[in-house]
Parts: C-alpha cells; sequence; structure tokens
C-alpha cells in the first residue's frame, strides 16, 4: 500500500528525490558569464567574442597589451546550502606561459562591483570596476597535460553572500582574476565554450563549490 501511495505522489510530482535547487553534476556550479580584457590597442575589442575560448591574466598595473583581467559571473538562484557555507571555492583550469623567465604567476581574486556585464560586449575600458581582493593562488608553467591542470582557491563565503545580497532578485555575483606581481608571465585559463580538437565543448571551465 504504502509503495502505490509512493508512486502515486511521484507521478503527481509530489514527491522529489533531488531537493530544487540542489547544485547538479557532483556540487558543480558552473561560470554563467566568462571573458577576459586587455589593455593596450585591444582596450576597446570584446575579447569575450573574438577570442571565447581563453580567459587570459596579465600584469594590470602597467595597463599595456600585456595587462589582462578575466570576469566570472556565477548564478546562485535556488541554490540550496549557501546560508550553511564557509567557503566558496572557485575551479579553474589553466597554465602560466612565459618566454622570459621560469617563475610561476601569481593570480588575485577581487570583487567586482556590479554584475552589468556580458562576456559578447564587456571591454577593458567598459568593464565594470574591481572591489578588495577576496583571494589568491599560484598558477606553474610546468606539470601534467603540457603543463595545464586544475587550480582551486577557497574564497570566505561572507565575501560572496554580500555580493549575492546587492544583486537583489537576480542573486549572482561577479569575481575578477587579475595579476600586480612584476613579473613577465600571463595564465590562460579555459573558458566555458573551450572545444577540443573534434570540435566538442572540454567542459573544464571554471565552476565553483561550497564547503
Amino acid at each position: 500500500m504504502k509503495t502505490r501511495i509512493f508512486i502515486l505522489l511521484f507521478s503527481l510530482g509530489m514527491v522529489s528525490l533531488v531537493q530544487a535547487g540542489e547544485p547538479k553534476n557532483g556540487g558543480k556550479i558552473k561560470v554563467k558569464q566568462d571573458a577576459y580584457v586587455e589593455c593596450g590597442e585591444s582596450s576597446v575589442k570584446t575579447m569575450g567574442s573574438t577570442q571565447s575560448n581563453k580567459l587570459r591574466v596579465g600584469n594590470v598595473k602597467k595597463e599595456n597589451k600585456y595587462s589582462r583581467r578575466t570576469y566570472l559571473k556565477f548564478s546562485m538562484k535556488n541554490i540550496d546550502g549557501l546560508d550553511n557555507a564557509n567557503f566558496i571555492v572557485l575551479h579553474v583550469y589553466g597554465k602560466a606561459f612565459s618566454k622570459q623567465t621560469d617563475k610561476n604567476a601569481i593570480i588575485d581574486v577581487h570583487t567586482v562591483l556590479s554584475n552589468k556585464w556580458n562576456e559578447e560586449s564587456i571591454t577593458w575600458k567598459k568593464a565594470p570596476q574591481v572591489g578588495g581582493k577576496i583571494g589568491t593562488f599560484e598558477v606553474t608553467q610546468k606539470g601534467e597535460q603540457g603543463g595545464w591542470a586544475w587550480y582551486t582557491v577557497s574564497i570566505p563565503a561572507i565575501e560572496i553572500k554580500e555580493l549575492i545580497i546587492d544583486s537583489g532578485k537576480k542573486q549572482e555575483f561577479s569575481i575578477a582574476l587579475q595579476s600586480v606581481a612584476d613579473r613577465p608571465v600571463t595564465s590562460e585559463f579555459y573558458s566555458k565554450e573551450r572545444t577540443s580538437k573534434n570540435g566538442n565543448i572540454t567542459k573544464n571551465g571554471a565552476y565553483i563549490t561550497l564547503k
């Protein structure tokens, strides 16, 4: 009898085996928008549309053609578990490059003060202002898979929760990756549009998990 009642309720949509809003795919919350911007001659170019398969980070202090900043936007709408999270863990797949040094890249994670941007139109000149630093991680030039590897950084959840509250009903937040380290090193990360040689999406785009 109990089995019949459960089947009836399930068929009517009154019983769910997965909570609404629960992060799918092993708890991953995939990036919603991603793009990088570049200074110098490319300061008005939309790199998110012309270079949509990659995300780059370079020294932003000198404001030259090697100055690059990556923007990431995530939606937290209907995501359970955020209230109890202590950290938001960012996962990015990337590598550091340099012809002049064997040093690694130091990447800083910053808040972004506005979510009013999209990957197809953002430029260096029109990009939203970045706020305070909320995390740091190091990207190496060497390693397995030709140097490409997954990198993670744990961001205090309180920092992200404040951004989400400021976004109102949209329940989203943006962060930026940049470098101010005085070394000629560029970092590159996979975008959500990155494809393999056979043309398939690699699925190595940025994502976050709750901790």
